[in-house]
């Protein structure tokens, strides 16, 4: 367990990937972030950032029409936002086999980062990270989609997020040292803004699990929130830097949140700062909120969801 024992703030961001030919090599760039939005996620003891893909200098051998692989030098960036904690767990970690997952640990461990989500074997893609905080201790665990290959005993990869028996135990083990349990999924469908009823249903199986919160990747939209009693599901926190050609096609995919959630021993609370990707300029600034991201209890999410998607 790593930290001083006093309430905690933890930051989420959307995905992130300095792999699109639009954010490649611009990682230094000195106006990329807006100053309030850094301040945002600075403030903060720990901002966990969703890498999509590798960090990883050299090629793939993948037979895929997309890859995705950040350059070392993005960790600078990294750095200037408090992004100290690496969610691995998304469809592209994969993208330059096993030694772009090598990289990427070898790379944060070299730079004080702590990695969830994805590992050399199962042993490892399962290990939470640990958060002390005064009694209240948080625990973080991540898993993604089938498109990632399985973790192993002897294999490389993540937990799938339907491996309901496998994420039960893991949630299970956290909640026995921690008070709070978060698990960020990286999951559904891409481009839509609301989870389809089968996402949503799994969703809630890990608020059943004995998780507080769920805080979800991979839609590259924004999408709603949903309470349940004091425990909470983010849907999907849309983008943070990524921008691909593949993506202009789509509407809203320019935009994402932040979540920041602050963690006592009886209770959390959270509160967020929207952002839009200025394409033109090709920085990130704030924005109003996407109308959205809003708390959509069963009773509107029942009557909504049809207008946003297909299952």
């Amino acid at each position: 367990k790593e930290g001083n024992m006093r309430m905690k703030t933890v930051a989420f961001t959307g995905d992130l990937g300095f792999s699109s030919k639009y954010f490649r090599g611009i990682h230094n760039k000195e106006d990329l972030l807006h100053p309030s939005l850094a301040a945002y996620l600075s403030d903060t003891d720990y901002t966990v950032v969703n890498v999509e893909g590798c960090v990883y200098s050299g090629g793939s051998s993948a037979d895929k029409p997309i890859v995705h692989a950040n350059p070392p030098q993005c960790v600078d960036f990294l750095k200037k936002i408090n992004g100290n904690i690496w969610a691995l767990a998304n469809n592209h970690i994969m993208d330059c086999g096993r030694e772009g997952l090598a990289s990427t640990l070898r790379i944060a461990e070299e730079n004080g980062v702590q990695t969830v989500g994805a590992g050399l074997d199962i042993s490892q893609a399962e290990k939470p990270v640990i958060l002390a905080n005064d009694g209240a201790d948080i625990g973080i665990i991540a898993v993604t989609q089938e498109e990632t290959p399985q973790a192993t005993p002897s294999a490389e990869g993540s937990i799938w997020w339907n491996n309901n028996e496998k994420i039960a135990q893991m949630i299970s083990d956290v909640k026995k040292t921690c008070r709070w349990c978060v698990v960020v999924v990286h999951a559904g469908p891409e481009f839509c803004q609301m989870m389809p009823p089968s996402v949503r249903k799994q969703y809630k199986k890990y608020l059943g699990f004995g998780a507080d919160v769920v805080i979800g990747h991979h839609p590259h939209v924004t999408e709603n929130y949903e309470t349940f009693g004091n425990k909470v599901i983010f849907y999907s926190l849309g983008n943070f830097v990524f921008d691909t050609d593949y993506q202009r096609l789509q509407k809203h995919t320019e935009y994402g949140v932040f979540v920041k959630l602050h963690f006592d021993k009886d209770s959390f609370t959270w509160d967020h700062q929207a952002m839009r990707i200025d394409r033109e300029k090709q920085v990130i600034i704030p924005c109003d909120t996407p109308a959205i991201f809003a708390n959509v209890p069963a009773g509107q999410y029942g009557l909504l969801w049809p207008l946003a998607m297909r299952e």
